[in-house]
């Protein structure tokens, strides 16, 4: 969060030091305390060139943080559950400004989503390979009884998915 409010200036920080001089700085056992030597240079310009609160009530700059947070340290998208994982966290430190007497209203309140989709993006984890693929159609043969033609069905099914690359309502159709 800390990457997706920082201003512009010279000698800023890497969006690496930023991340560990944030990380840092939020833990509360670190109240009071100075920060090691490697995280002071970031911690003291985060602290001079950091957006104050009033920026956020602007509706450009707060779309401009949220568009901010869609976004990883390389500037390739982030998953949608990372960016609203993000998100919940802003929202967070805004109720917690609000608590505190910072702000008045949250202006998170009724802005949508500025960042890309992330429902877009196939995880490598969590495809089949080919053997893997073999396998499961062979365990789902053995489901039901063979009057009933139940695995067979199931074969075909997932055989679709798996080799024709149909989505599921596709291939019960």
């Amino acid at each position: 969060m800390a990457i997706a409010t920082m201003g512009d200036g010279a000698k800023a920080p890497t969006p690496e030091e930023v991340r560990l001089a944030g990380r840092w700085t939020v833990v509360p056992a670190h109240k009071g305390e100075e920060p090691p030597p490697e995280l002071m240079a970031p911690c003291t310009w985060l602290s001079l060139s950091s957006r104050p609160l009033s920026d956020l009530q602007d509706p450009g700059v707060l779309r401009d943080v949220q568009y901010r947070l869609s976004f990883k340290l390389d500037d390739t998208p982030a998953a949608g559950e990372t960016y609203e994982r993000r998100r919940r966290g802003f929202n967070t430190a805004m109720e917690y400004a609000i608590e505190s007497g910072y702000l008045d209203a949250n202006p998170l309140a009724g802005v949508k989503r500025a960042g890309p989709k992330g429902g877009d993006a196939v995880d490598p984890r969590v495809l089949v390979n080919a053997v893997q693929g073999s396998q499961f159609l062979t365990a789902v043969s053995y489901v039901g009884v063979v009057h009933r033609n139940r695995g067979r069905r199931l074969v075909a099914f997932f055989a679709c998915q798996l080799y024709a690359a149909m989505r599921p309502a596709d291939a019960s159709a």
